[in-house]
Parts: C-alpha cells; sequence; structure tokens
C-alpha cells in the first residue's frame, strides 16, 4: 500500500514510473503468542498506460532467482488485484509473495489514471 500511495502522488510525473521498497512489514499471525510477526518485504511498482504483469514478471523472476528462493505459482483471488491477472508465490513455509494488476477500483481510489503491475514478497520471516 506505500507504494500505490507514493505513485499516487506522482501522477503529474512522467511515466512509466518504476519504483521499489524494503522494509519491515507487520503481518497478523493469529498463531503465535503476540498475534503479529514483523517481516522484512521487497515491493515493487510499475505504473503506465500499457502496465501489465508481463512488465514486472522478469523483474520479480530476477529478484527471487538472485535470492536463492524456490517457489510455485498459485493461483489467487486478492482483491487488490484483477481477478486472473494475480498469482501467489509459495515456498517450504508456504505463502511469501504475491503480484499481479491492481485492481482499476483501487486506482480509482487513489485517483491513479493509469494501470499498476505490483509485487511484494517476504525475504526474512522474524
Amino acid at each position: 500500500p506505500q507504494i500505490l500511495d507514493t505513485l499516487s502522488k506522482n501522477t503529474h510525473n512522467i511515466y512509466p514510473q518504476k519504483i521499489f521498497e524494503i522494509g519491515s512489514t507487520i503481518v497478523a499471525n493469529p498463531k503465535i503468542d503476540v498475534q503479529c510477526e514483523n517481516n522484512i518485504s521487497i515491493a515493487a511498482a510499475i505504473a503506465s498506460p500499457t502496465a501489465n504483469i508481463s512488465d514486472l514478471s522478469p523483474v520479480l523472476l530476477e529478484l527471487l532467482k538472485k535470492l536463492q528462493l524456490e517457489f510455485d505459482l498459485h493461483k489467487s483471488e486478492l482483491k487488490m488485484f484483477i481477478s486472473g491477472r494475480q498469482s501467489q508465490l509459495k515456498g517450504r513455509n508456504g505463502i511469501f509473495g504475491e503480484f499481479g494488476e491492481i485492481n482499476p477500483e483501487i486506482l480509482e481510489l487513489l485517483k491513479m489514471e493509469v494501470p499498476v503491475s505490483a509485487f511484494e514478497i517476504i525475504i526474512k520471516r522474524n
């Protein structure tokens, strides 16, 4: 969500816009005593009039290769992405990422006029 906020504040700039961020994320986890976990994640997005899932896939695949993260792709139906244009990444310890084309309803709420493709992966669980 922070990466989308950044893009929404830069709609006056020239496209394409390609950004990434690395940082801590807090995720609910009712299976542990404190009910949440603090992870290190990487997120990236491309915003352009022609942005689609194919634009970001090579970046994601190269990153996963460099980090030596093994994965399988799994169908997902997350509301933040367009149905049929998204996937989750599953490794040995379960789902660790997702990617896809951002739902136009979300882009409209953010007053964004171009498509956006994005991914987020957890690179360290705490």
